[in-house]
């Protein structure tokens, strides 16, 4: 948290790059379970990039994913699917295949398993797609273990 508020103060609070720190805490915070703080900070991250870069840039996408795991995480799945498909829907649009698109994806399969999982629908595939493609990428660890949870 200092180094939001040392941020905060070299680079202003509606900068870019604080966003990305605000995102970055918000998933630490997710893994240490204090879902409501990792939320205030990943809402206040995703509207400084959609002031900053638009709401159809691929960053705006991750902040967009970014939400859509802490509601995962914390078991909200239907309010993560808004989430995540609104990342989904961003990185569709972009021309090239690359790692934003992938992550992203990542996290819409995860939370999809989760879903179908959930119902007590087959979601195996989903999972093991999620996994494939965190792996390949090389995705951080709790990405991987999360797809690998599910199979």
């Amino acid at each position: 948290e200092r180094a939001i508020a040392i941020g905060e103060k070299t680079l202003g609070p509606e900068h870019q790059n604080l966003a990305t720190s605000l995102g970055n805490l918000a998933l630490l915070l997710n893994a240490q379970g204090d879902f409501a703080r990792a939320m205030e900070l990943a809402l206040r991250g995703l509207r400084i990039r959609e002031a900053t870069l638009g709401e159809r840039h691929e960053r705006t996408a991750i902040s967009h994913s970014t939400l859509g795991w802490i509601h995962s995480d914390s078991g909200n799945l239907d309010e993560a699917s808004k989430f995540q498909q609104v990342a989904i829907n961003i990185v569709d649009s972009l021309d090239e295949m690359n790692r934003t698109k992938q992550r992203v994806r990542v996290g819409f399969l995860v939370n999809e398993a989760r879903r179908l999982r959930a119902a007590g629908v087959p979601h195996r595939k989903a999972a093991e797609e999620a996994l494939e493609i965190a792996e390949r990428i090389h995705r951080p660890v709790f990405e991987i273990q999360a797809a690998r949870d599910l199979l």
